[in-house]
């Protein structure tokens, strides 16, 4: 497999750096780009088209379900990890109601997210 190019968006700056800097060593993924704001991301995503966004479920501007689409017409075909605070059982069944690929608690740990951003670089 190649390189899965990634852009983190979440509001929450520090969890978005965090990721980003737990991710900065891993041989198999490139973060492109972090994100705070939909329109930040929407950007990002249409400037450098990624092959995943690690995507927080509620921001300011949009949730999931309002921006999925958006990302979708900047980068046909790019795959979306959700990510939110909500327990893990409600984060999965929103993913599968707005078309992520994927969805991790922010409680979740490196591994769990890697795995997730791979798993979905390949659906």
């Amino acid at each position: 497999m190649s390189v899965v190019r990634v852009v983190i968006c979440d509001d929450a700056k520090v969890y978005g750096l965090m990721l980003a800097a737990q991710l900065r060593d891993d041989a198999e993924i490139e973060v492109a780009a972090v994100t705070s704001s939909v329109e930040e991301c929407l950007e990002a995503v249409a400037r450098d088209p990624p092959d995943v966004v690690v995507l927080d479920h509620l921001l300011p501007g949009g949730d999931s379900s309002v921006v999925i689409p958006l990302l979708r017409e900047r980068a046909p075909g790019v795959a979306v990890v959700l990510v939110s605070g909500l327990p893990a059982e409600v984060i999965a069944q929103t993913a599968a109601e707005v078309g992520a690929e994927a969805a991790v608690s922010k409680a979740s740990t490196q591994g769990t997210v890697r795995a997730a951003i791979l798993r979905a670089a390949l659906s």
